[in-house]
């Protein structure tokens, strides 16, 4: 996998792990899964005679550069508020800690960046269904972050996904405190 994200479709087909699979995956069902994901998470390309994939956003990788894979937000593209939806279980830590990339699994952090949608979706109702990238299914609580104030004041860069999806690596310590919230 490069910085932009981006893995031949031949080498993840000869991965260990999809060749462990009990039935046979090829180019035509990597395209399916992409062309048929509910948040719009993967992108495809054709280039040098070859067929590349990448998530949009969601990196767990190090390598994988978040300015090399989304468009960096400043000026009049910076949104004044983007929310960040979670669950009321999570307060506390988000409270006194600050929103921080990911989740924990198995005692480590599996992602690089913080997500946010720049709105709320009108119905909630039916996110399993109707997923909305960025958006957490069964979040209970949204912390609203002041772009202009975390970017002046905190140094934080925000970025602009494929997806629609605005995301931030947060400060030097990778949160966004709640200074800005």
């Amino acid at each position: 996998i490069n910085r932009e994200g981006w893995l031949g479709c031949d080498e993840l087909l000869h991965h260990p792990a999809i060749r462990k699979l009990p039935f046979t995956v090829g180019i035509a069902d990597l395209l399916r899964v992409s062309d048929g994901s509910d948040k719009q998470r993967f992108d495809v390309e054709i280039y040098d005679n070859n067929t590349w994939i990448r998530a949009v956003q969601g990196h767990s990788l190090k390598k994988v550069e978040l300015a090399a894979t989304c468009k960096k937000l400043v000026g009049i593209d910076l949104p004044a508020l983007v929310a960040h939806a979670s669950y009321i279980e999570d307060w506390p830590g988000i409270r006194d800690g600050g929103l921080r990339p990911g989740s924990y699994v198995q005692g480590k952090r599996n992602r690089n960046d913080i997500h946010f949608v720049k709105a709320l979706p009108s119905d909630t109702t039916n996110l399993s269904k109707n997923p909305v990238p960025g958006y957490r299914h069964g979040a209970t609580i949204v912390i609203w972050v002041d772009c202009h104030r975390a970017a002046q004041k905190g140094k934080i860069d925000f970025y602009f996904s494929d997806n629609n999806i605005v995301l931030s690596g947060g400060n030097v310590d990778h949160r966004i405190t709640k200074d800005f919230f």
